[in-house]
């Protein structure tokens, strides 16, 4: 395994470049390097150095967005490898989403890469979910943890509307919910009486882990 190979991947996705991200995730592959460390020291830095050019203005949104494609493109190849093994030692069961009201899914979608990659089985739900989905969802998958993305200050209250649907429910003892993105802050993780806050992707699978190891499955 050559770590140069590994740089490559992080700049070509870095650099918007998705042809040359599966050619060199499929070069890695045919070299057996392991999944979770061309997901972790290639595709995962190459999708925070986008988010860095986009907090710091050199990209816009429609490139942050791209991004999250180009970063998609590459862990498609490797999200099967990776599924075969998640129940090696699985960790935890996770539901992930974007709330109603917000598109964003770049942080979301390395929060997933990781947990994946750790050993979690997570479901996707997408972006722009609404609360009847993460609702239903607790209910078929049973999840040990609900991973609920705000990117947008105005979208931010279905946090709190999910926190108390699962309440009315008698489904919120069952779950743990850890809330995240740009828009979220410990407080305000707090006062909707969350389990947990992530500022970013890495802190978030860090809380999540956290919350996994304590949480009792039913």
């Amino acid at each position: 395994m050559s770590e140069t190979s590994l740089e490559r991947i992080s700049k070509a996705v870095a650099d918007l470049d998705q042809d040359s991200v599966e050619t060199l995730v499929r070069e890695l592959l045919n070299k057996k390097v392991d999944p979770s460390t061309i997901i972790e020291k290639g595709l995962v830095r190459g999708i925070k150095e986008i988010g860095r050019k986009y907090e710091s203005g050199e990209f816009f949104l429609s490139e942050l967005m791209y991004g999250a494609n180009v970063f998609n493109s590459g862990y498609q190849l490797l999200e099967p490898l990776i599924k075969q093994a998640e129940d090696r030692g699985r960790k935890g069961v996770v539901v992930l989403g974007t709330v109603a009201g917000d598109i964003h899914s770049i942080g979301k979608d390395i929060v997933k890469a990781m947990l994946i990659a750790e050993g979690f089985t997570v479901h996707d739900l997408g972006v722009d979910v609404a609360v009847d989905a993460f609702t239903q969802a607790v209910r078929n998958f049973k999840p040990d943890i609900v991973g609920a993305s705000a990117l947008l200050t105005s979208s931010i209250h279905v946090q709190k509307d999910l926190i108390k649907r699962l309440n009315e429910e008698g489904l919120r003892n069952s779950v743990k919910v850890l809330v995240g993105g740009a828009a979220t802050t410990e407080g305000w993780a707090k006062e909707i009486g969350a389990d947990g806050w992530g500022p970013t992707a890495g802190d978030g699978v860090r809380r999540i882990t956290e919350l996994a190891y304590g949480a009792e499955r039913q």
